[in-house]
């Protein structure tokens, strides 16, 4: 699959198991504050997955635990003002 970047919307809970597994060119993974639920295999095999996240919430926790790369939205915010 070519898929580069998923935003998920604000309303979402959860990433299902195996939900993006195999996207092999999945960098950009975009989350709000409200996911409180990210299956260990939801990104297998997406090696260059970068999560994009408010800070604090669970979503840096789950990159943290799998190894995944994370960016701090609100910090992204305060540094282009």
């Amino acid at each position: 699959m070519n898929l580069k970047g998923v935003v998920i919307s604000g309303e979402t809970t959860e990433i299902a198991a195996k939900a993006f597994v195999g996207c092999k060119n999945l960098e950009v993974v975009i989350l709000p504050e409200s996911v409180t639920q990210i299956s260990e295999d939801a990104f297998e095999r997406c090696p260059e997955v970068t999560i994009f996240a408010p800070g604090g919430f669970y979503a840096e926790q789950f990159a943290k635990e799998q190894g995944f790369a994370f960016v701090d939205v609100n910090e992204l915010k305060r540094k282009s003002k």
